[in-house]
């Protein structure tokens, strides 16, 4: 019922009307996301307009993930990164170093929220003690695209345990 692309690095690359337009060509009549275009309907769902985004990538994947943001309204107080190019390392980033990255980039009182970018990272496992820690909405890659996905099919489930974002309907 709705197709996932699942790249945050390639969807800010490439351009996410791309990766639609390429999905679009080949499933025509079905509805799609990426991890950039569902983060921004998971931080719209939240109501956040002021972030915190916390990256594995190199300074200049980062940089063109923060105005991607910017430019749909998002304003990105605060940027953290692993800064790392290889996505075998990536993979292997703890979950404790990313939830302690997430509550460092996220104790900002400058912004509302966290975006964790990266479908490799393992972070959907970290939201829920992030979002306790920090009393702040936390949403990644992974689960802001799980999410959207489950919207885009008309599925309105909510799902308890695993952060503020799957108790919220698609806006």
């Amino acid at each position: 019922d709705a197709i996932g692309y699942g790249c945050t690095s390639a969807s800010t690359i490439i351009g996410e009307a791309r990766v639609a337009e390429i999905i679009g060509e080949i499933h025509p009549d079905i509805p799609s996301t990426n991890p950039l275009t569902a983060a921004k309907a998971a931080l719209a769902a939240m109501g956040l307009k002021r972030i915190a985004l916390l990256t594995p990538y190199t300074p200049d994947v980062t940089e063109a993930m923060q105005e991607k943001f910017e430019q749909a309204g998002i304003a990105v107080n605060v940027v953290g990164s692993f800064y790392e190019d290889s996505d075998a390392v990536v993979g292997r980033i703890d979950p404790k170093s990313i939830l302690d990255a997430t509550i460092s980039v996220g104790s900002s009182d400058n912004i509302d929220g966290v975006f964790i970018a990266c479908t490799n990272l393992r972070a959907s496992q970290t939201i829920a003690a992030a979002e306790k820690s920090l009393g702040k909405p936390v949403t990644a890659s992974n689960h802001a695209l799980a999410w959207h996905l489950l919207r885009l099919a008309r599925i309105p489930d909510t799902v308890p345990g695993v952060g503020q974002l799957f108790q919220k309907a698609l806006t």
